[in-house]
């Protein structure tokens, strides 16, 4: 088991993290479009490195993920962070968000190093 302290589902950013999912470090390549201006000149994206040794997950993305896979997973954050950005109601927005989403999702996959581990509650969470 896994002890974990103040996280967040790094899929959904649900705090109730249940489980982690081991992992190497990866780059992605994702569009100032959906990560903001990066400042670079003329360049339309940008490299995101994710260096971490493992990801975390609520139970809800935990179970998409190894149910319904990617795309599942893709929708579901989706739709969340439709929630609580009004831009993303804007359809070529959304669709780049959901093109980013699947970049990322599919490099942890790839990337992924093992099976996921239950994370052992502290008393009182």
């Amino acid at each position: 088991m896994v002890a974990i302290g103040d996280q967040k589902c790094d899929f959904c950013s649900n705090p109730d993290v249940r489980w982690s999912f081991p992992a190497g470090d990866f780059t992605v390549k994702i569009e100032n479009e959906v990560t903001g201006d990066t400042g670079l000149p003329e360049d339309k994206s940008a490299d995101v490195a994710y260096v971490k040794d493992a990801w975390l997950a609520c139970d809800d993305c935990k179970n998409l993920y190894e149910e319904g896979g990617i795309a599942a997973l893709v929708e579901r954050v989706g739709s969340l962070y439709k929630l609580v950005d009004p831009t993303l109601a804007d359809p070529r927005l959304y669709e780049k968000v959901t093109e980013a989403l699947t970049r990322l999702y599919t490099a942890f996959q790839v990337n992924r190093t093992g099976l996921p581990v239950p994370i052992e509650r502290q008393e009182g969470d």
